[in-house]
């Protein structure tokens, strides 16, 4: 069985420029740029489709090499998100569209098969799962959370033939199961009968009285108190002196509230349940949960721009999806978090060590407790083993940046004090502006820092090659394209 790539498009400028069509449907939608941002681990692996309007709805598209007719397939949809900025409201997500959209009149309005990835509004922030059913959208039943950090994170998701699924957010499952169950599109077979009542004679007491336990002989004629027959007559009690020692009294426990001792019910018939019936609504529908996909695109709201989508993959391999994500994710996690640290260290932001640290082994996915990270293939599922993360400098060893000692030394002097030793830092005596990134040409960012607090000569610790920042350039129109074959992975021990 050879696996079929449908879409894949990692945001080079040749393939963009040529096949993502923007909407023509209102005037006011906003822009892109291929862009790598703020973090570069690698510059052309790293850019991606950013966004660039404040408070702007977006609409792009690109056509499948060929549609996707997802009936007796897996269909696996895959993408990388990283929200360049702080965010307050934006969404992230992707749609698949059919085969008859019109993209150049794209809208919020345009029906989709499946809609899918992070969506981030105040306090509300989830990862949308929404399927397309009789001209419907049903969204998961299950709340899953997306990571909202300034890093790279990928998004994977996954419909099996046997209509189950799986939702992965960096190769971690975090949803699983069945369409029929965590969907409300789909009428169960068989539903219980409403009009039936639990018979009268109906015995649903799993435990009851003990005929034959009785309570105390003379119960009802027992004094309240009696003596305290365990009380011993002190040893200095001088009757002359004291009179005659008599026992504290004490609650009788022969008086108090009896209760029989309860027995298991022999009688017991079970908590009542209604009988099942055939559900007058069920329809038997062979062709539930597939699609017949034409067009992949962006069609959103943000208010916050700067979100970079990247290396998004459609294909029926789960196999290749994984490698694609160990090419493209995988090997530039830590490179990227290395350059995050140094990125925060230069503008005065105090972070702790774990915000910069790899989650792979953090255990957090009880899902996953038993992966320690990385990719390997078994039963066509992500399954996680031991990773070797190809190590991308952004700077000679010698300008490297060490975790604990350098950490105040680079930021300037206005950066929030960290406590030592338990005790309260001193303020800063002087105020300086927080020193960004100097950008020193148009091709390359020379990342600096004050060699002292009141020096504004600075010393280099790190300089990579500046994105372009190449406006995406679409054609007009989508283009009929030729049917042709599509490029084909072998699949050894897939499926």
């Amino acid at each position: 069985t050879l696996a079929k790539v449908y879409f894949q498009e990692p945001f080079d400028e040749f393939n963009t420029a040529t096949r993502w069509v923007h909407s023509k449907a209102r005037p006011d939608y906003g822009e892109w740029e291929l862009s790598t941002g703020a973090l570069v681990a690698d510059p052309l692996v790293n850019q991606g489709l950013r966004s660039m309007t404040n408070d702007s709805h977006y609409a792009l598209a690109a056509p499948l090499e060929q549609p996707f007719h997802t009936k007796g397939k897996t269909l696996v949809l895959q993408y990388s998100v990283r929200f360049d900025k702080v965010i307050d409201c934006s969404g992230a997500y992707i749609k698949l569209f059919p085969v008859d959209l019109d993209p150049e009149q794209m809208n919020n309005e345009s029906p989709y098969h499946v809609m899918f990835g992070p969506d981030l509004c105040g306090s509300s922030h989830s990862v949308k799962v929404l399927l397309g059913h009789k001209g419907k959208n049903y969204d998961i039943k299950k709340p899953i959370s997306p990571i909202n950090d300034q890093l790279t994170h990928l998004y994977t998701l996954i419909l099996y033939p046997d209509l189950s699924y799986k939702v992965l957010v960096d190769n971690k499952i975090k949803a699983e199961g069945t369409i029929a169950k965590d969907w409300s599109f789909i009428q169960p077979k068989m539903i219980e009968d409403k009009t039936a009542k639990k018979p009268k004679d109906w015995d649903d007491r799993a435990m009851i009285d003990d005929p034959e336990d009785q309570p105390p002989e003379n119960y009802e004629n027992q004094p309240e108190e009696i003596p305290d027959p365990n009380a011993v007559k002190p040893e200095d009690w001088d009757e002359e002196m004291d009179g005659e020692w008599e026992a504290p009294m004490i609650d009788n426990p022969d008086r108090m509230i009896w209760f029989p001792q309860s027995i298991p019910n022999p009688n017991y018939q079970g908590v009542w349940k209604a009988p099942m019936i055939d559900n007058p609504d069920y329809e038997e529908d062979p062709d539930v949960a597939t699609y017949n996909i034409g067009y992949v695109g962006f069609e959103l709201w943000q208010v916050t721009p700067g979100t970079i989508m990247d290396n998004i993959v459609i294909t029926d391999s789960v196999k290749h999806a994984r490698q694609v994500a160990e090419e493209t994710w995988s090997k530039f996690r830590k490179a990227e978090r290395k350059a995050k640290k140094a990125l925060d260290v230069e503008r005065g932001l105090v972070m702790n060590d774990r915000a910069y640290a790899d989650d792979d082994n953090d255990g957090d996915d009880a899902e996953n407790s038993n992966f320690k990270g990385g990719l390997s293939l078994a039963n066509d599922d992500f399954t996680f083993v031991e990773e070797s993360v190809q190590k991308v400098d952004i700077g000679s060893e010698s300008q490297e940046l060490d975790e604990n000692s350098k950490a105040q030394e680079q930021a300037p002097a206005q950066a929030i004090p960290v406590e030592q030793d338990g005790q309260q830092p001193s303020k800063p005596t002087q105020d300086i502006p927080p020193q960004a990134p100097v950008v020193d040409s148009d091709d390359t960012t020379t990342v600096t820092k004050p060699l002292k607090a009141q020096d504004e000569k600075r010393e280099t610790i790190a300089t990579y090659e500046k994105p372009s920042g190449v406006p995406v350039q679409a054609k007009d129109g989508a283009e009929d394209l030729p049917e042709q074959e599509l490029p084909t992975v072998p699949l050894h021990d897939e499926l």
